[in-house]
């Protein structure tokens, strides 16, 4: 399963084609390497998002930042083996399917700090419970899809 992260940039930058001396490789640049800069030489669109930021102390809070301020941006872009297509989430679209997960993994009335093993192929289904584990404070065990069953110990009280 193929899974990009895509989401846009955050307001003040603009991708550089130009520099591609970083290797750092991006969707929107179609293969080609690419980074990111500040729109202005100054340090008043960084100074404004780092303020922002400096907020943001959790993945489930960064999520939340991030939903707020595109909610309508394009997120995650993900192959349908069944459709044969790329489909895209929203924002505010992804934050839909992490809600199904919260209130699906908070029916199981686990304890904060639990363990919730994830047993699936990389894919936003897997990121969308990784994200419901926590934000109810509970830690994600993800466990590779790809290895045999057979090769999985869970650990169990003694």
């Amino acid at each position: 399963r193929k899974t990009a992260i895509l989401g846009g940039l955050p307001t003040g930058f603009q991708w550089d084609e130009n520099l591609h001396n970083l290797g750092h490789s991006a969707p929107p640049c179609s293969g080609k390497r690419c980074i990111f800069q500040p729109l202005t030489n100054g340090l008043g669109p960084m100074n404004a998002l780092l303020t922002e930021l400096g907020n943001v102390q959790t993945l489930p809070q960064l999520f939340a930042w991030r939903v707020a301020r595109t909610p309508n941006a394009e997120a995650y872009r993900a192959f349908d083996d069944t459709r044969q297509l790329w489909v895209s989430l929203t924002w505010v679209q992804a934050q839909q399917r992490v809600g199904l997960w919260t209130r699906a993994l908070a029916e199981l009335a686990l304890p904060s700090g639990a363990r919730v093993a994830i047993l699936l192929p990389n894919g936003l289904d897997a990121m969308c419970i990784d994200q419901a584990t926590l934000a109810l404070g509970q830690v994600p065990v993800p466990l590779h899809a790809a290895v045999p069953y057979t090769h999985l110990t869970l650990p169990t009280k003694g």
